[in-house]
């Protein structure tokens, strides 16, 4: 690894740019956080800087992170970074803004002032799903298209046969006019007759404050028309536009509760609670017969083959990172996104760089010049689908320029070579590598990464629905499981849950969910007998247990290993990454340590069937908060005093008994005496863990070395 640069005189005369220009602090205990943006990230302390502070209820026992972010680079000469966070529903966000002389508090999801032509400030794009499960886990990856979720369509059960409007050709049969596709974005949803009859549009308008909202169709549930139902929170909108032959046949109604606490999670009966609903009338009348759609409807089945997908995911990303942009309310086709996605996808391969040349000379000129940028790319590799990536890099050269030829043709002749045969060819060249991780591509879709709920809107509506059925109310614990919800579902003759996990994972879903469940390791659930078992290590914890102790007694005991795991609370990686230590102290042996669940999901049962009170943290997230403060690789870098002040305000943070610091000291103090370095026991501030402060940045360069950059 190297020995690390001198302290004193850190900074080189040419520094690289920062990829990720935040500070993020959060506290479990508290439930707050706050994410910070710097315009000068090499000097904190100038220049404009933007704050998010989020606070909701305390999640140090579940694990369960209520927000999230992900940082889109700036790519090409214009385009801005994108700062994306995903906040659920019972959070409030502040928001403030820096300019280098006054701070002021701006409306929660503004971009700040200047964003877009000056370089360098992001666009904000903040996202208030209204599925909680949908935001992911500290550990996850950020998914900002599964977070908005994916356009669907609602359609009546039973065949219709009357004749709705005869004078109007469009809506010739009862089933064609109850047919509707719901469209979510990031701050609302617009549910939509699929012929453009009508459009009823739920739009968060104060993304500050704890927001939320339900809706619930039943295309089955008149003869004649449709019913939207519709609970919310005071800052929401609902605007309902319908031709003028129709608005008879279209009803709404709304409900309006105080808290978001109050509103039923999306997939429940809004019919049962006691909403005292009310008639909304129509608030637009639409005189002609154009299309009434605002925004564009992307197509439910981009195609049969399993890239066709793929390109579309690809497509998004390639146009969110040429334009800086958000696709969603912008005019870019079906066809223009699966093209975007097919010009990315060719340089994802390791072809050879006359294929790359040969391209960009087929697209200059075109909208399509911009992908090809070596920082799109990079870009759209860093967040594509990794399954994709890799099986793309299988690709030879000569393969690759059969792509870039077949590219050319549809270009040169659309109708000629049209784009599903396009699509059909590089299907062709990559589809079997790429089989074998649809299947994982298909669950993520599906499920959450750790099976705990749904990803998917319809099945995840279905789920909420069986969960709250009067039989589970005082009873939640006798409730199926996602996945053996799921699973039951095979048995079913009818019903569209049972469709819909055969359109997601194929005829044969349950052999898919079991392949997965047993390559994902996913945890039993929790029994009162690990719980006992866990008591018994936690009176042993009190008198301050090492690694090895703990490691001894969790042999005999059921449950560790699968729902339980002991955590070093000084983790090893600051003993073992810095090669200035070369102690003989058995850090693996003799290391405090202390018995956590395994992971948010294990934390979550506890919480919700146990009471939560013995819950210590849940491991993948202290791992995440202190891997944030200092990266892995980079431990060397900081000293024995910076590295207490981040284990101290993590486990501070996630609750952790104060008795432990004690013992946790006695290992910082013998790491200090090797490494000859100071060190004192002290409380830190969470101040103290800014940038702005003088919290230590580092960054990995391309050659593989450290840059670090100290601002005290």
């Amino acid at each position: 690894m190297g020995k690390p640069p001198p302290r004193r005189s850190p900074f080189r005369l040419a520094l690289p740019p920062i990829a990720v220009p935040l500070d993020a602090i959060v506290s479990p205990e508290r439930g707050t956080g706050e994410l910070i943006w710097y315009e000068l990230p090499h000097a904190p302390k100038f220049g404009a800087r933007l704050s998010l502070q989020f606070s909701a209820l305390p999640w140090a026992k579940t694990g369960m992170q209520p927000f999230a972010w992900q940082w889109v680079a700036a790519v090409g000469a214009l385009a801005t970074p994108i700062l994306r966070v995903a906040v659920a529903r019972g959070v409030t966000v502040t928001q403030f803004f820096f300019d280098g002389v006054w701070t002021r508090q701006m409306r929660a999801g503004d971009s700040p002032p200047g964003a877009g032509p000056i370089k360098g400030r992001p666009i904000l794009l903040l996202c208030r799903p209204q599925d909680d499960g949908l935001i992911p886990d500290p550990d996850e990856a950020f998914d900002a298209h599964r977070i908005i979720g994916e356009p669907y369509t609602i359609a009546p059960t039973r065949s219709g046969s009357r004749t709705l409007l005869p004078e109007d050709p469009r809506y010739r049969t009862l089933d064609e006019f109850q047919k509707l596709q719901v469209t979510p974005y990031e701050t609302g949803v617009v549910i939509a007759q699929r012929d453009g009859a009508f459009e009823v549009h739920i739009r968060l308008t104060e993304l500050g404050e704890q927001v939320a909202f339900a809706f619930d169709i039943d295309p089955d549930e008149v003869a004649l028309g449709a019913i939207v139902r519709i609970v919310h929170t005071r800052s929401v909108e609902v605007h309902v536009k319908a031709h003028e032959s129709v608005k008879d046949l279209l009803i709404v109604k709304t409900f309006e509760r105080p808290t978001a606490r109050d509103v039923p999670p999306q997939g429940s009966s809004l019919l049962e609670g006691g909403h005292l609903f009310r008639d909304h009338e129509i608030d637009e009348l639409v005189p002609d017969p154009r299309r009434l759609l605002t925004i564009v409807l992307i197509e439910l089945v981009i195609s049969a083959i399993p890239v066709g997908g793929v390109l579309y995911d690809l497509g998004q990303i390639a146009f969110a990172a040429a334009t800086g942009k958000n696709f969603w309310g912008y005019s870019v086709s079906r066809d223009e996104l699966l093209l975007m996605g097919f010009c990315a996808a060719i340089p994802l391969a390791a072809g050879a760089a006359s294929t790359i040349r040969s391209l960009q000379a087929t697209v200059s000129g075109t909208k399509l010049q911009r992908i090809l940028e070596a920082e799109t790319l990079a870009e759209i590799q860093r967040v594509a689908d990794t399954g994709f990536v890799e099986a793309a890099r299988q690709l030879s050269p000569r393969q690759a320029d059969s792509l870039t030829a077949a590219l050319q043709r549809h270009l040169a002749g659309p109708r000629a070579f049209p784009l599903p045969a396009l699509v059909d060819k590089l299907n062709d060249l990559i589809g079997d590598a790429y089989l074998l991780s649809l299947e994982r591509r298909a669950l993520g879709k599906v499920f959450t990464a750790d099976f705990s709920g749904f990803r998917h809107p319809q099945l995840n509506a279905a789920y909420n629905k069986y969960k709250s059925s009067p039989r589970f109310r005082r009873n939640p614990e006798l409730a199926e499981d996602p996945a053996a919800w799921a699973k039951r579902q095979s048995a079913a003759t009818r019903g569209a849950p049972r469709a819909l996990l055969r359109q997601a994972l194929g005829d044969d879903f349950v052999k898919v969910i079991n392949r997965a469940l047993e390559k994902k390791t996913v945890p039993r659930l929790v029994t009162k007998a690990d719980i006992d078992n866990y008591d018994k290590v936690f009176r042993l914890e009190l008198g301050s247990a090492d690694y090895g102790t703990l490691r001894n007694l969790g042999k005999t005991m059921p449950g560790f290993g699968q729902v339980f795991e002991f955590d070093h609370l000084l983790e090893q990686r600051f003993w073992r990454n810095n090669p200035e230590l070369v102690s003989a102290f058995d850090e693996a042996g003799l290391g405090i340590a202390v018995v956590v669940p395994k992971n948010a999901a294990v934390a979550r049962s506890m919480f919700v069937q146990f009471g939560g009170e013995r819950i210590r943290y849940v491991h993948t997230v202290k791992t995440f908060m202190l891997r944030e403060l200092i990266p892995h690789g980079a431990e060397a870098f900081f000293t024995v005093q910076e590295a207490w002040y981040a284990h101290v305000h993590v486990l501070k943070s996630l609750g952790a008994d104060p008795s432990l610091f004690g013992r946790l000291a006695q290992d910082f103090e013998l790491m200090a005496v090797e490494l000859g370095q100071q060190f004192v026991p002290r409380m830190p501030s969470p101040d103290i863990l800014l940038h702005a402060n003088g919290w230590p940045r580092v960054f990995k360069n391309p050659d593989g070395s450290w840059t670090i950059i100290r601002t005290r």
